[in-house]
């Protein structure tokens, strides 16, 4: 036997650094990859930041403004603010032309100057319900001489007529609905009621004296009942005392006591002589202004009233054209006032007829 070489002992290396074969994998490699996705997740959770998000990738562009547009994006300068107005009252309305200083009482700051002639008898010529019917009434303001014109305060267009009466050298008063004796009688909206209240009344006497200006003072439209009532009187006269204005007692009946209560109350008054038109036919008219003429002859004066109707303004027209060569003046009311104020002029009244009808409605 031959002796066999002994064989050479060979060198084997086990590793892991070899191909997969297709569908082969590494033993433990699944489980690894596992781990390591879920320990990522943790840290991403649990350590803000550690891993870059999409949006620390995102760039911006840097946003481009058009030249034009500058002024758009740029904040303009803040506008001068104005100095604030001082805080005060109001400033007071004009005041109405007046013919006598702001300390005279408002019935003598608004009378019709006149120079009374001595040697003639005055007489004041009072028209009421002016301002309802406007052709009438009109007409009366186109009357020559000085009149006397008493407007319903609830008259359409009032204060612009009141104003043309002034501007036409007449004087004003206000014609104050009051409450007459026969409940089927209206004398009108805010007309003064012998049941009103201290406070109702003077609250109906502001509206009716609130519709116009320049008047010297008030006479009663209707107001046979409220005359007679000394109580609602006495609360009528503290408002005209505080106003400055005088009272005209129309006298639509024998009992009125108006004119008594004014001067206990120190108010200038006067009381009506002769009413014109309560039969308002032209005969009955003109012979009524021959009563007037009389006695104005008789005591120096007289006070008369008469309305917007036809056939009284012809008789004024006829009047008035001759009233001077007869030796009559006429005056506005608040002459006769200041005559009565300053020599004591004794009230001489022709009895009114009796029955004394209640002045109806003024007609429209």
């Amino acid at each position: 036997m031959w002796n066999r070489p002994k064989p050479r002992p060979k060198l084997i290396i086990h590793t892991t650094d070899r191909h997969l074969s297709a569908g082969e994998r590494v033993r433990g490699s699944g489980k690894f990859l596992i781990v390591a996705i879920f320990i990522m997740i943790v840290a991403t959770r649990l350590i803000p930041g550690w891993f870059p998000s999409a949006k620390d990738f995102k760039t911006t562009e840097p946003k481009t403004v058009p030249i034009e547009r500058v002024a758009d994006v740029v904040p303009p300068a803040p506008a001068p603010v104005a100095p604030a107005e001082p805080y005060g009252p109001p400033a007071p309305e004009k005041e109405a032309q007046s013919f006598g200083p702001a300390n005279l009482p408002a019935w003598k700051r608004y009378a019709v100057p006149l120079t009374l002639d001595p040697a003639k008898a005055k007489i004041a010529i009072v028209i009421d319900d002016m301002g309802v019917n406007h052709v009438k009434s009109r007409e009366v303001l186109d009357l020559p001489s000085v009149l006397t014109l008493s407007f319903l305060p609830y008259a359409d267009g009032v204060a612009e007529m009141a104003r043309e009466g002034r501007t036409k050298g007449h004087e004003i008063m206000v014609h104050i609905p009051m409450e007459p004796l026969s409940a089927d009688a209206d004398p009108g909206p805010n007309a003064l009621l012998t049941t009103m209240m201290p406070g109702e009344l003077k609250a109906a006497i502001d509206i009716n004296l609130s519709k116009f200006t320049e008047y010297v003072g008030i006479n009663n439209h209707m107001g046979s009942m409220f005359t007679q009532d000394t109580l609602a009187l006495k609360d009528l006269m503290k408002i005209l005392k505080e106003r400055g204005l005088f009272l005209l007692d129309s006298k639509t009946i024998a009992s009125s006591q108006a004119y008594n209560e004014a001067k206990l109350a120190d108010v200038p008054a006067v009381e009506r002589d002769v009413f014109l038109d309560d039969d308002p036919v032209y005969a009955s008219v003109a012979r009524q202004m021959k009563i007037a003429e009389d006695l104005a002859r008789k005591k120096g004066f007289a006070v008369i009233i008469g309305h917007p109707k036809e056939d009284t303004i012809r008789v004024l027209k006829e009047f008035l054209a001759r009233a001077d060569a007869e030796g009559i003046q006429v005056v506005p009311l608040s002459a006769i006032v200041k005559m009565s104020e300053t020599e004591n002029v004794a009230q001489e009244h022709l009895p009114p007829p009796e029955p004394m009808p209640e002045p109806s409605a003024p007609s429209p």
